[in-house]
């Protein structure tokens, strides 16, 4: 496939195959491919900013849009609430939180800079993420949390890090020509040799590999992608297209990168949002924002569930534990969470707090060099 300058042409260099049973997709599932990441790379400065002490039962964290900030969802499934925001001496424009909930990469407001906190060994520590320009357009992190993508559509190129959280390294910027300023979902493998790009034009969208020795193909044609997913340390991705209302498999994306249809309208998906993997990679799961439904397909019964969720998700978004999920944003609304990680699947709630007036905050990290004690004050809602 050729890319040319002023936009993208692509050339599909395949047909694509199909897959009519569980079985056969089980069997190219089984498949897993190991690998390591080599190339040419810097680390990044590991300047801690400040730390802070956590205690007690974690959930995961939730980007609050309007107080531009992290929140922790502190308890377990079923009996959790929102914690205070997490103030770093910055104000935080957006957020791309690990699949293990150890850390996060969040950009800066003020001059969109990227800094890693992390907080998976009872304490917060915020630092900058040398070597990583402004203006990320999207950030794909794999399965296991341990890479990011970095997507710069401005510069012409992506970019890694990988050893994440507690050794960071930063690649150098791996150039791929005009690339589209926008992308409606990316994924990157465990071993960072692939990197999945769903990009949408008016007569349909399509779902783009990009390699490490700057290497880009077309892999299949689809209505819209609105979700990928690797499965973990495999080179298979799932991907949701919301328009056809389907669950597509791409089956060795590096290599013959066989496409089948998991799932369909007759399954129960119905424009599908979120698309997402259990820890042990044996369920998929699929929140459809028409139905209002989550479905589980267990990849080795070939058992398919759905539960009615009353709520319109807006995703899926990974919790701690093997299968809980996040369906929604932060808003006034109600937070809901899935949790398949049980003998019965169910939806729960965090409550939306109640607005204070007079009363705002959350807790303060102090920025590097103050010696002033860390405070915890209420957070709005």
């Amino acid at each position: 496939m050729t890319i040319k300058s002023g936009g993208l042409i692509f050339a599909l260099l395949f047909s694509l195959s199909s897959m009519n049973t569980w079985g056969q997709a089980w069997t190219l599932l089984s498949k897993r491919v190991p690998g390591r990441v080599a190339a040419r790379q810097t680390r990044s400065a590991e300047e801690p900013i400040s730390q802070m002490s956590l205690s007690g039962p974690m959930l995961g964290l939730v980007f609050d849009e309007s107080k531009q900030g992290l929140r922790p969802i502190f308890g377990i499934p079923g009996a959790s609430r929102l914690g205070n925001i997490w103030v770093m001496g910055r104000e935080i424009q957006r957020a791309w939180i690990s699949p293990l909930q150890d850390y996060a990469l969040a950009e800066s407001k003020s001059d969109g800079s990227i800094v890693l906190v992390s907080f998976g060994k009872g304490s917060i520590l915020v630092r900058p993420m040398q070597g990583v320009p402004a203006g990320v357009s999207n950030i794909g992190l794999s399965a296991k949390g341990g890479v990011a993508a970095i997507y710069h559509p401005r510069a012409g190129g992506l970019q890694f890090i990988t050893g994440l959280p507690n050794t960071p390294v930063v690649s150098s910027l791996l150039p791929f020509p005009a690339l589209p300023q926008s992308a409606t979902a990316m994924a990157v493998s465990d071993d960072a040799k692939a990197v999945l790009l769903a990009t949408h034009e008016t007569k349909g969208g399509s779902i783009v590999l990009l390699t490490r020795d700057s290497q880009a193909r077309v892999l299949t044609l689809l209505g819209k992608a609105s979700a990928i997913s690797f499965l973990p340390d495999t080179d298979n991705a799932l991907a949701a297209d919301e328009l056809n209302s389907a669950v597509l498999l791409i089956h060795e994306v590096t290599g013959a990168a066989i496409t089948s249809t998991l799932a369909g309208a007759g399954e129960g998906i119905s424009r599908p949002v979120g698309v997402g993997v259990s820890g042990d990679g044996h369920l998929v799961f699929v929140a459809n924002a028409q139905s209002r439904t989550i479905v589980t397909l267990d990849l080795q019964s070939g058992r398919l569930t759905s539960l009615v969720c009353n709520c319109t998700p807006t995703g899926l978004y990974r919790l701690k534990g093997n299968a809980a999920f996040r369906l929604n944003e932060l808003s006034d609304a109600n937070l809901q969470l899935f949790d398949a990680g049980i003998s019965e699947p169910r939806v729960m709630f965090v409550p939306a707090e109640a607005k204070q007036p007079g009363v705002g905050g959350g807790i303060t990290v102090p920025e590097r060099g103050q010696s002033r004690p860390v405070q915890t004050r209420p957070a709005l809602r």
